[in-house]
């Protein structure tokens, strides 16, 4: 594993981690963020997890967006951050992305995790403890 790649629970870990996770996945959201450049990313990505909002963030791109702004059609290339957390961050998180955007509305759309590995969304609710 890289130094980047998170602390995941491991063996007897995994399940005593699992054990902790009863609660419904629906505590867990997954919060989609375009950025225009792979450094905005990387920037937000990490003021993100070291604040504690995001639990994970996934940088990927670029990809494709076509949208109306201001009466205009526009096409331009982003990357996409897909922020792994919770509901009782995802308030402070898009603060914190508004704050860091260049843009003047940035995309920040969230979406409830239906189900996932309970070992993971245990890891997700205590990687995502926001730092005061």
């Amino acid at each position: 594993m890289s130094d980047t790649t998170p602390d995941l629970p491991r063996g007897a870990d995994l399940d005593e981690a699992a054990a902790g996770a009863a609660a419904p996945a629906d505590d867990v959201v997954l919060v989609s963020v375009s950025v225009p450049d792979a450094a905005t990313g990387d920037r937000i990505a990490d003021a993100l997890v070291e604040r504690g909002l995001a639990a994970c963030v996934k940088r990927s791109g670029p990809v494709r967006s076509v949208y109306r702004w201001k009466g205009r059609v526009e096409h331009d290339d982003e990357w996409v951050l897909s922020c792994v957390t919770t509901i009782r961050a995802v308030d402070a998180l898009a603060t914190r992305v508004r704050e860091l955007h260049p843009h003047e509305v940035p995309e920040i759309v969230a979406v409830p995790v239906a189900a996932g590995d309970e070992a993971y969304l245990a890891w997700v609710r205590t990687g995502a403890a926001p730092q005061g």
